[in-house]
């Protein structure tokens, strides 16, 4: 794997993880603010249908063994859910203070609107004492979407049941989803440009890089002439630079040492016509020193020659005296 295409690979992946994030940061910040929303709507929806629900059941005064919602306003009761039900609004249902379902409409699947009376669940349950302990409507996020709950009163202030809403949140999240679509978008934009800028750097990072792998190898084979040319003012041209320099000495250090290398051999060229001249006056002064050798035998002989015949004149010389001698007694 090339140098090139392993920064080219690492400014994209970077690139790709940044537009993974914000997309992802993006994306939880539109499910918040859809989900936010929801439960606003929800709660304000339902607070329109507790007025609605107690401005239809305002001529009726139940008592404690009564439902809060009575026989006679059933039927506008009915009529004014059914107005909210649709849309967004995928269920709608009337409580009375014991939390038992005294009207209910929602919209089905399969698109069918049905008003079956069916028990609450316990989140529903929590829900509705959560209202009813704070006094305000109260919403909480479910499988549907977004449920809320308002309490519903009588004129004189006192409980007289609950409503609940489902608000779905699908169409909002369909409607986020293209502004996460653009944002998206819009990061791949983005991207491009930085791709483009990584492709660049990966280029002007990677062919200073080849050519002093170039000159190395030009040195390594024994080659001292390859000069690097247009080294930039950065830090890899800097690098080619300092290759440059060394190339060059490197190649003033080998002519120096050629040159005290021939230097050298001259040198030793001249030591050995001295050592030859030297050995022939060596080889002079041997033979003289043996013709010297043998005048000083010579001599020596002579020398025992002279003392032999000098023995013999001294004895001659003795003879003589003695018959001298012997002459002068006679006399």
């Amino acid at each position: 794997m090339s140098l090139r295409f392993r920064i080219t690979l690492t400014a994209v992946l970077l690139v790709l993880a940044a537009v993974a994030v914000a997309t992802l940061v993006q994306g939880s910040i539109a499910r918040r603010a859809i989900v936010a929303q929801a439960r606003a709507d929800a709660a304000s929806i339902a607070g329109i249908l507790a007025r609605a629900v107690e401005y239809a059941a305002a001529g009726s005064a139940p008592d404690e063994s009564s439902p809060a919602v009575t026989q006679r306003a059933a039927q506008g009761l009915q009529r004014v859910i059914g107005e909210f039900v649709g849309g967004n609004v995928r269920e709608v249902r009337v409580l009375d203070p014991q939390l038992t379902p005294r009207m209910t409409r929602r919209i089905e699947r399969s698109g069918v609107a049905s008003d079956a009376l069916l028990p609450l669940g316990q989140q529903d349950v929590d829900l509705v004492r959560e209202c009813t302990a704070s006094g305000r409507p109260a919403s909480r996020i479910v499988a549907e979407g977004c449920r809320a709950a308002a309490a519903l009163t009588h004129g004189d202030g006192r409980q007289a049941g609950t409503v609940l809403v489902t608000i779905s949140a699908a169409s909002d999240g369909a409607a986020a989803w293209w502004p996460l679509a653009g944002a998206t978008g819009s990061a791949l934009l983005v991207a491009l440009p930085a791709v483009l800028a990584a492709l660049w750097l990966a280029r002007s990072i990677v062919a200073p890089v080849r050519e002093a792998l170039a000159v190395a190898e030009a040195v390594a084979a024994g080659d001292l002439g390859r000069r690097v040319a247009g080294a930039g003012q950065d830090e890899v041209g800097r690098l080619l630079g300092a290759c440059d320099r060394m190339n060059q000495s490197l190649s003033g250090t080998v002519a120096r040492i050629q040159s005290a290398g021939e230097r050298m051999a001259g040198v030793e060229a001249d030591a050995a016509r001295a050592l030859a001249r030297q050995e022939r006056a060596v080889r002079g002064f041997s033979g003289s020193t043996q013709e010297i050798a043998a005048a000083v035998a010579q001599i020596s002989t002579t020398g025992e020659r002279l003392l032999e015949a000098t023995g013999s004149v001294t004895a001659i010389a003795r003879e003589a005296a003695v018959v001298a001698g012997q002459g002068r007694g006679g006399l």
